[in-house]
């Protein structure tokens, strides 16, 4: 206890505010004060209540700054540190401000050797609540200029990193919120400095801690608070410091070529190991695959920032600045960015055949090219013309090239490497080419050079399906379009999110389907059915990739307008929604109709009508092939063939009657097949036959088209005779069916009832 004789109150206010003027006798009485007070502390934290310990920080805090001795500081320090055995957060703060104000007076050799290297002593604390105070004290160092980029290194290193694998959650959802404060912009040093380089890998050190924070395994609070610090603190300093596309994104490719690396081992881990462990390996596949996701959602964020910036400064810098600084970004994304995208797709497509995941793993690296490709459209057109230029490289490995495509050249020679080349090359292009004004909402603002750079993509596209390059002697033309609908198809999960994408689309077939050849006309219906039996969303295949084919159906091409009625069938007959359904088959069904009953149109339907039958359900082909069956017979039976005779005994047939009559027997044959295709259906309904199909049958069979002594017409006649044989005999034996399992209930419920009476 202090002797009152001795000492007064104005002493202990004295103490705590840490001064010394005033002081007689040379500062004698403080420095006796502060030895007592060094011997009693020890006393004072053992008997004072936990309670009210906070009242001793102060007094911890002087002996830490004006301890006689260093034994006497650092014994203070540690007492300051380790006062509560499970400190609150009030407790947290208090302590944290206490031990700020001992590191803003002690000299820098000090808090690099003595200071921080105690706060490592609290990672293995017992207590989450001490590991607390050691990151709330981290939190603060922002205001302390004595500590360097070397001192914060030193401390990122060793109690950032092991915290990073703490067991509790909440110590390692505290991380991001101490990065702010230790982050040190690298320009404000010279470059050849130990400093700049120190600084740079102090950046780096604290992007991979908190982008594995961002994807940590056994918390979303950590992966949710790690994410918005990321988007909201980080990001703007990375863009600030001009290091996004050479540090930040080329950071989360490599996170995400890890995590490929662990999918791929785990996959092929659990195909050959017992059944035992195959779920914990799948367990493990599956984590991959989100940490995956979250990685592109936060590129995708990245994204977004950088398209931000370059936002502001084309309005606020002159424009030669603006000039150089594109030059800075076009070589960065050309000479780091893409690069390194595509090194992380050929190390995919070297694994993808052990990979059970390898279609969602493809979906989510067609996403990330999305994101990267949007930066593009923010730039100038010399930065599009060396992106081009790299795209093009990428699929057509020849010619000379700069050191940046060099990678490009010697990993695409294979075929499989040069397929996945083209699926990202037709990925990234239909990304650009969502930027045409034409094709986006009204009112959406577009730049010049985003809609030139959008058409010359969509036009880049449709040119590979008909250029001869290196790539068309490796992948055929049918699988250049499969690629491309592959590519499409990728993206179904972001199209209503993302109007570009859709735009996209629409903008890829629309250029095939308004071009002048008709070779390309022909690529786009091709395009289109290719992508719709990839496509699982039939908003998507009614609303965007179907829609620029209407034109076409009136086409000045006959073989056009036939391949776009067999595509509209076709993808319409797959479509399970009845309005899309709908939508898609009534203006094909309209085109026929108005087209004539022995038109080229017309029979193309019914080809296509007769492959389909023995594979599409029967709510299509008893809703729109009956009714359209029966309108046909009708007009058969009308426009029967005219035959001239001659006066000699065998009947002779003008050339125009001829092709006529051809036209028509072909028509009512393609009919006949329809008709006896449909019988062979696992699902045919009686009172369906009997409304539509019957009648038409029986209609052509008496009439006198069938009349006439040819081979041809009799062959069609025996034909009929035989399909309306089988017709009855269906309907008469379905008829049965039906009487007899209606009396059977009506047996059993009257022998119910007599039970229950």
């Amino acid at each position: 206890m202090l002797d009152k004789n001795k000492y007064n109150p104005s002493d202990v206010s004295l103490v705590t505010s840490g001064k010394k003027a005033n002081i007689p006798e040379g500062g004698s009485q403080f420095s006796a004060l502060l030895h007592l007070l060094s011997d009693k502390l020890p006393t004072l934290i053992r008997s004072i209540d936990p309670v009210h310990k906070e009242v001793l920080l102060p007094f911890l805090r002087v002996v830490a700054i004006h301890g006689g001795t260093q034994l006497q500081k650092a014994a203070a320090r540690q007492q300051l540190l380790t006062l509560f055995k499970k400190p609150n957060r009030g407790n947290r703060e208090v302590a944290a401000k206490e031990w700020i104000r001992v590191v803003e007076a002690a000299p820098q050799k000090s808090i690099e050797h003595e200071i921080i290297p105690e706060l490592y002593t609290l990672v293995n604390a017992k207590t989450e609540e001490q590991r607390l105070l050691a990151l709330e004290c981290v939190c603060l160092l922002s205001t302390v200029p004595a500590v360097t980029p070397k001192i914060c290194f030193s401390l990122c290193q060793g109690l950032l990193r092991p915290l990073c694998e703490d067991d509790s959650s909440s110590v390692r959802r505290e991380i991001p919120r101490c990065i702010p404060s230790l982050w040190t912009d690298p320009r404000q040093f010279d470059e050849n400095t130990e400093e700049f380089e120190v600084a740079t890998s102090l950046m780096k050190f604290l992007l991979e801690l908190i982008f594995k924070l961002a994807i940590d395994s056994y918390s979303n609070s950590v992966r949710s608070y790690a994410q918005s610090q990321l988007t909201e603190v980080i990001y703007p300093k990375v863009i600030t410091s001009g290091t996004l596309l050479t540090d930040c994104i080329p950071l989360l490719l490599a996170l995400m070529s890890f995590e490929i690396t662990n999918l791929t081992v785990s996959s092929t881990a659990a195909a050959s190991s017992a059944v035992k462990g195959n779920q914990a390996k799948a367990n493990e596949s599956v984590l991959s695959l989100t940490n995956i996701s979250t990685l592109t959602l936060l590129i995708e964020n990245a994204v977004h920032c950088l398209k931000a910036d370059i936002s502001n400064r084309e309005e606020q810098m002159a424009p030669a600045d603006l000039e150089r600084y594109f030059e800075v970004v076009c070589e960065e994304y050309t000479s780091v960015i893409l690069p390194t995208m595509y090194s992380l797709l050929l190390s995919v497509c070297q694994h993808m055949k052990n990979l059970k995941r390898g279609k969602t793993l493809i979906q989510y690296l067609c996403q990330l090219t999305v994101s990267l490709a949007s930066i593009v459209t923010s730039l100038n057109n010399p930065s599009w013309d060396t992106v081009r230029k790299l795209l093009l490289h990428s699929i057509q490995p020849k010619g000379e090239e700069s050191d940046s495509l060099t990678y490009l050249k010697t990993n695409a020679i294979h075929t499989e490497s040069l397929r996945y080349n083209m699926l990202i090359f037709y990925v990234f292009l239909v990304r650009v080419s969502g930027e045409q004004v034409g094709f986006l909402e009204k009112g959406h603002k577009v730049s010049d050079y985003a809609n030139l750079v959008a058409q010359d993509a969509s036009g880049l596209i449709s040119r590979t399906f008909v250029s001869k390059t290196i790539a068309s002697s490796l992948i055929a033309f049918d699988s250049r379009i499969e690629l491309c609908a592959e590519a499409i198809a990728n993206l179904e999960s972001v199209v209503f999110e993302n109007e570009y994408i859709s735009a996209g689309i629409m903008s890829v077939i629309w250029t095939c389907s308004e071009s002048t050849e008709v070779s390309q006309r022909l690529h786009a219906i091709t395009l289109v059915q290719r992508t719709c039996a990839l496509l699982t969303d039939d908003a998507v295949k009614t609303t965007f990739v179907c829609t620029p084919l209407l034109v076409l159906l009136n086409d000045s091409e006959p073989t056009v307008q036939e391949m776009s009625v067999k595509a509209f069938i076709s993808i319409a007959v797959a479509i399970t929604d009845p309005q899309s359904q709908e939508k898609m088959i009534r203006p094909a069904l309209a085109m026929v109709e108005g087209s004539g009953c022995l038109s080229g149109v017309t029979q193309a339907c019914l080809h296509q009508w007769e492959m389909l039958i023995p594979t599409m359900p029967a709510e299509p082909r008893e809703k729109y092939l009956y009714p359209q069956l029966q309108c046909l017979v009708s007009q058969l039976i009308k426009k029967k063939p005219t035959i001239h005779r001659s006066s000699g005994s065998s009947s002779q047939l003008s050339s125009s009657s001829l092709s006529e009559t051809e036209l028509w027997e072909r028509v009512v044959d393609s009919i006949a097949r329809a008709l006896e295709s449909n019988l062979r259906c696992a699902v045919v309904t009686p009172w369906l036959v009997s409304k539509y199909l019957i009648p038409s049958i029986k209609a052509m069979k008496e009439s006198e088209c069938l009349l006439g002594n040819s081979p041809s017409i009799s062959a069609i006649r025996t034909k009929w005779f035989n399909i309306m044989n089988a017709y009855e005999a269906f309907v008469s034996r379905s008829t049965g069916v039906t009487a007899q399992n209606a009396s059977n209930l009506l047996n059993r419920f009257r022998d119910e009832l007599i039970k229950r009476l």
